[in-house]
């Protein structure tokens, strides 16, 4: 006998107070009543769904409570509401299946018909989903399923609601017919119903009226301990469910790759870019000298006097001001070829034919070779240590073979250029001294001495036509330049190593700017560039390109969070059906097992596009820190992505019942 005692229960008005009501085991009863009296308020208190504020619920004698609610919903109790309400990832075949195997009942598709034919059903495609049937045969169709799991109490909410005459008609016959081994609980208006019922009673001033009372049956009922089955419930899919959960795969996968790379790539740059800001300690600012446009229209540079000179070195935080040498080979690289000599004194003779470069561009590509000078008083370190001698960047390594360790001999020939100064009348008659480049007519033969390769993001230049050029490069110390020059110089000429004009300032480093800004304030036609100019572009870049991946990972984390939300909130009316079934405490295993799923998966990819990254960038980071960062990553991650879920979970189900509220 199931027997509500004394309850009590209000929204903004009360519905109950204090009521009674017995009901026989096995019996149908027809509640009803005036609209908005309580008919669905008394359904949902029998399952729980709203907390009683007051009073007691019993069943055979036994309080449900606490420790045996779900236990009393998943034995005995199926609640059918007004609307059929199914599980949409399951077709008929599937809640058959996933049912029985919860309360561990052997099923097969002839068992699903015979109940089906208990209930007036037959021939209905077992493989599609509920929605197929109409309201009448869906609601029979879920009586189906209860009376496979031999549920002792069955809830309905207006039965016979939006049906026709003929299957109102055949869904009574089968009440009737069950009530006979069960109790079976309606609210409706319908007078058929009503006529039909065992027993009948109306819902006025706050109380159950009895209106007639059926023979009282009595069956013997023991709460039963029996758990739920293990369900693999993640396998339960519908296509728009599958759909979105593939969705938030691949967004899950990308949002943490794209995080985990994002990191990754921005770690190595920043070591990067701490190794050039070192480097830029000894870099300086090259200065140079536009010509007077009243004379010196033709050309680029200045001569710079000893007085410039002067006043540039008198500037607070300049350290020095010497001479900077960029000389560019303009020569034709057809048919010419250079010598390296080994270290172990092999000798290879190498045609200036830059096969690489060649297939780059897509046309016949040469080296071209430019002599850089450097100071040493700027103190240039390779891991740690100072150089010393004469070096070669990256670009012709790459064109010698690559494997440049030093000691190395290369002979060349090249076109030095030479300076001098020519007499011309002004158009004030006055004679004026102007500048001319120009180049020794034959190529000047030179042999240098390898210590080593300098990469460019150590050491580089602002020379704009030599960069456009696409010269490779060689580095020596200022006076080795000069030598070179003075070697193979014209007597009878005034030569570059005599009137540089490019100069290398070396200052401060937390005052390049300002040496920078006060000589250019010294004269209009002064002109200063940074030396590593890429190394401050670089800066600059790298902090607009982190500020970018930033912004694009944090929308990217925040669209799989919605999204792994919004997928459970689609969810929602099977949570409210399983939790009707008394599965309170398997929801969030159910639906956190996808997650699981997901992130087992989200881990595999991850490995996979890691080894991937660390082999197409080349080893950017060493193997264990792009692992630490990678796994890091990716734990944080699902963790964030099942700390969601969770809560997305407890919230919805909050949001079906004030289970707390629950005495």
């Amino acid at each position: 006998m199931l027997v509500l005692k004394d309850i009590c229960f209000q929204y903004k008005k009360e519905i109950f107070k204090d009521a009674n009501l017995r009901l026989n085991d096995s019996s149908l009863v027809c509640i009803h009543g005036k609209s908005g009296c309580g008919k669905t308020t008394l359904l949902k208190l029998l399952s729980f769904e709203l907390p009683l504020q007051s009073g007691s619920i019993s069943y055979m004698g036994n309080d449900i409570n606490k420790d045996n609610l779900n236990n009393f919903l998943f034995q005995n109790v199926s609640y059918i509401d007004q609307e059929g309400l199914f599980l949409h990832n399951m077709t008929i075949f599937d809640h058959f299946e996933f049912y029985a195997n919860l309360h561990n009942i052997a099923i097969s598709t002839n068992i699903m018909n015979e109940y089906l034919q208990k209930v007036n059903l037959e021939n209905i495609d077992l493989k599609k989903y509920p929605s197929y049937l109409s309201t009448g045969q869906r609601k029979r169709f879920l009586i189906s399923l209860a009376l496979m799991m031999n549920k002792s109490i069955m809830l309905l909410d207006e039965p016979t609601a939006s049906l026709d005459t003929k299957n109102k008609e055949l869904l009574l016959d089968v009440l009737k017919e069950l009530s006979k081994t069960m109790l079976i609980i309606c609210t409706s208006h319908d007078n058929q119903l009503i006529q039909k019922a065992d027993s009948v009673y109306e819902i006025a001033n706050l109380q159950f009226i009895e209106e007639k009372r059926g023979k009282s049956q009595e069956n013997n009922f023991h709460v039963c301990k029996d758990k739920p089955s293990y369900i693999k419930y993640y396998k339960y899919k519908n296509l728009k469910i599958r759909f979105l959960f593939i969705v938030l795969f691949l967004v899950g996968v990308i949002c943490i790759n794209l995080i985990s790379v994002s990191l990754s790539s921005n770690i190595a740059l920043k070591a990067k870019i701490n190794n050039q800001k070192a480097s830029l300690q000894s870099n300086g600012l090259i200065y140079y000298k536009l010509p007077d446009a009243r004379w010196l229209d033709f050309e680029e540079y200045d001569y710079i006097e000893p007085e410039d000179v002067a006043a540039i070195q008198k500037i607070n935080g300049v350290q020095s001001v010497t001479p900077y040498y960029a000389l560019g080979d303009y020569g034709n690289g057809e048919n010419r070829s250079l010598n390296l000599m080994k270290s172990n004194g092999q000798s290879q003779k190498i045609s200036y034919y830059w096969e690489k470069m060649s297939k780059v561009y897509g046309i016949d590509w040469y080296l071209k070779i430019a002599i850089f000078s450097y100071d040493p008083l700027q103190h240039i370190q390779i891991n740690g240590k100072e150089i010393e001698g004469i070096y070669i960047d990256d670009g012709f390594a790459d064109f010698l073979g690559g494997n440049i360790q030093g000691g190395e001999s290369i002979t060349f020939h090249f076109y030095l250029p030479v300076h001098y100064f020519e007499t011309k009348s002004s158009a004030t008659g006055m004679e004026e001294e102007i500048r001319k480049i120009d180049y020794k007519s034959e190529e000047t033969p030179i042999t240098l001495k390898i210590n080593g390769v300098l990469p460019n993001s150590v050491y580089g230049d602002s020379n704009k036509s030599i960069d456009a050029a696409n010269f490779v490069r060689i580095y020596m110390p200022i006076e080795d330049v000069k030598k070179l020059l003075q070697e193979h110089a014209d007597i009878h000429t005034k030569h570059i190593y005599n009137h540089p004009m490019t100069y290398l300032v070396l200052c401060d480093e937390d005052k390049k700017d300002t040496v920078k800004m006060e000589i250019e304030s010294l004269n209009e036609l002064y002109r200063v560039n940074y030396q590593n100019f890429n190394a401050n572009v670089m800066i600059e870049t790298s902090d607009s390109t982190q500020y970018i991946m930033i912004f694009i990972c944090i929308i990217l984390f925040l669209i799989t969070i919605l999204l792994s939300y919004y997928l459970l909130y689609l969810r929602k009316s099977e949570m409210l059906i399983l939790r009707r079934e008394g599965l309170n405490l398997e929801l969030r295993r159910y639906y956190m097992r996808d997650y699981w799923n997901l992130s087992i998966m989200w881990v595999l990819l991850s490995i996979i596009v890691m080894c991937i990254y660390h082999y197409v960038t080349k080893g950017l980071l060493d193997f264990m820190t792009l692992s630490l960062i990678w796994s890091g990553t990716t734990v944080i991650l699902i963790v964030s992505f099942a700390l969601t879920a969770y809560y997305a979970i407890s919230r919805i189900i909050r949001g079906m019942i004030r289970y707390d509220k629950f005495n």
